[in-house]
């Protein structure tokens, strides 16, 4: 199961990684136009690797979870500094988002401590959700 999970993590965030730098490249003759995206999208690509490696049995045990954590902690440092470049109500909505990654990383942290407890699991979860659910509130609102 983590194989497939880390397959489609990797190919994913490899995909827009690649995405964002072929259109950088394209806009602004640069391939790291983009690099607050990129970022984001290496970090998760690195989750990806991680979950193939542990499956393989060449990681520790929840080592995916770790970072898993990593992934949305950095994501919520990405997006602090692009807040801190916006005003008013994008910029509170900006800190929202920051909130909610930092939220998941910490549950997923708290899964790694302890992995047999399901409400940790449920937490990152529902977090990953809302933080998909809370994209479609900024397009609308911005």
């Amino acid at each position: 199961m983590r194989s497939n999970f880390g397959w489609g993590c990797a190919i994913t965030s490899g995909t827009g990684f690649v995405i964002e730098a072929v259109g950088g490249l394209l806009h602004k003759g640069d391939l790291f136009f983009q690099l607050a995206h990129e970022t984001m999208y290496l970090a998760f690509f690195v989750v990806g690797i991680i979950a193939i490696m542990e499956a393989r049995g060449r990681m520790p045990d929840d080592s995916w979870r770790f970072a898993m954590s990593v992934g949305f902690f950095v994501e919520g440092v990405v997006f602090y500094g692009h807040g801190l470049e916006q005003e008013g109500i994008e910029q509170m909505l900006h800190f929202i988002m920051v909130m909610l990654s930092w939220f998941t990383a910490l549950s997923y942290l708290i899964a790694c401590i302890y992995p047999r407890k399901m409400l940790p699991h449920v937490m990152g979860a529902a977090g990953m959700f809302t933080k998909g659910m809370w994209f479609f509130i900024i397009a609308h609102i911005l």
